[in-house]
């Protein structure tokens, strides 16, 4: 059924709950054993439906996302045979033993070979992004989308990267050092000794960093639940992305100086911080209780308009997210603020010893990237929110 006739289905069942309750008889001696187990029967059936809408809703919300997405690189139909056969419960388990074979092993030795550029050779399982996050093994995980990396990257559970337009820099090699300046040409005058007049150039640094998210599943899910395996996998993985993100606005947080510290929330303190950044194409990343101040905190006296309206501060994108502090509001260019991945590949560690007792077996995934920030194209306010 589509969600239209699932909810003409639950109208229909309603009607009849009502009939029902209405019942004359009911209404003067009481519902009869009968009509109780009809009455309940009515209610289950109901809820059955309810779940059978949300879950519809669900899937018909994933399958617009989907679909407005703007894939940078789509997958080859070798590359998806490959990815339809590939077995996340196979990998892992052959991983354990150190016995991978077949296209878990061949899947392995292709993560393994974007790990070889920075020196790094995984001892665990190495997995591509494509096998992580293709769309046909992610059709239950609405919200990702292909990034600079080559690989997929999350728009929702908080990222904004994509969205806030940071800068993406895929397979880097060791520490690599980023010219962040906008340079402006001369004028000459052909013929005649012009002056050559030079600028400060700004740089920003990128160096590998571990990030990792840990977690637990159980020895009957691994072996019994191909699609929820891979699931989880793919949560971890975004969670390492969280890690990535949040480290740029942790540096925000720590470094930047320009702006406001303090006192309550006013138009004129956010317009200051928007102005203080000097670039026309400044959005606004602020956390959960900035959000809820500016939105409900007036512009002026006269407009009737909040300083934060629905997603935009001053005509500008403005986002929140739990990976930014809560009373912080951060203004920026956010092209200047860089992520730098050092493999197109997440290595997959297991640890089936230190939780055994419960049956468990402890799962690590980690990823190799380094973040930099110009502090010249940030500026924020802090506190007060």
């Amino acid at each position: 059924m589509n969600i239209n006739e699932i909810k003409l289905k639950i109208s229909g069942k309603i009607d009849e709950l009502n009939t029902l309750a209405n019942d004359p008889e009911v209404l003067k001696a009481g519902a009869s054993d009968e009509q109780t187990a009809k009455f309940d029967a009515l209610e289950k059936e109901i809820d059955g439906l309810k779940k059978d809408l949300e879950r519809a809703e669900k899937i018909e919300s994933a399958n617009k996302f989907k679909a407005s997405l703007n894939i940078v690189k789509n997958l080859g139909d070798n590359e998806n045979k490959q990815v339809e056969k590939f077995s996340i419960s196979k990998a892992i388990a052959e991983s354990m033993n150190g016995s991978l074979s077949g296209l878990e092993k061949e899947v392995h030795e292709e993560g393994c070979k974007s790990f070889q550029y920075n020196g790094h050779t995984p001892t665990g399982l190495a997995l591509p992004e494509k096998f992580i996050f293709a769309s046909n093994t992610t059709s239950s995980l609405p919200g990702y989308a292909q990034s600079k990396s080559e690989g997929l990257i999350g728009l929702g559970q908080d990222l904004l990267g994509t969205q806030l337009g940071i800068s993406y820099k895929p397979n880097l090699v060791g520490s690599v050092k980023i010219n962040a300046t906008d340079k402006t040409g001369q004028k000459g005058v052909e013929g005649s000794g012009n002056t050559v007049t030079t600028g400060t150039n700004s740089y920003v640094t990128l160096a590998p960093q571990f990030f990792y998210f840990e977690d637990t599943f159980s020895k009957h899910l691994l072996s019994n639940n191909e699609g929820l395996v891979l699931s989880n996998i793919a949560e971890m993985a975004i969670g390492v992305e969280r890690a990535i993100e949040k480290d740029i606005f942790d540096y925000i947080a720590a470094n930047v100086t320009t702006g406001t510290t303090g006192g309550a929330a006013t138009w004129a303190k956010v317009l200051a911080i928007e102005k203080a950044v000097r670039s026309g194409n400044v959005k606004f990343a602020l956390g959960w209780s900035a959000d809820g101040v500016l939105s409900a905190t007036a512009k002026d006296a006269g407009s009737g308009l909040m300083i934060k309206n629905s997603d935009t501060i001053n005509g500008k994108l403005a986002l929140a997210s739990s990976l930014i502090a809560d009373s912080h509001v951060y203004a920026g260019d956010w092209a200047k603020a860089f992520i730098g991945y050092y493999s197109s590949a997440y290595e997959v560690l297991t640890d089936p010893y230190s939780d055994s007792r419960s049956g468990n077996i402890k799962f690590t995934v980690s990823r190799m990237a380094g973040t930099g920030v110009l502090k010249s194209k940030i500026s924020s306010y802090k506190g007060g929110a």
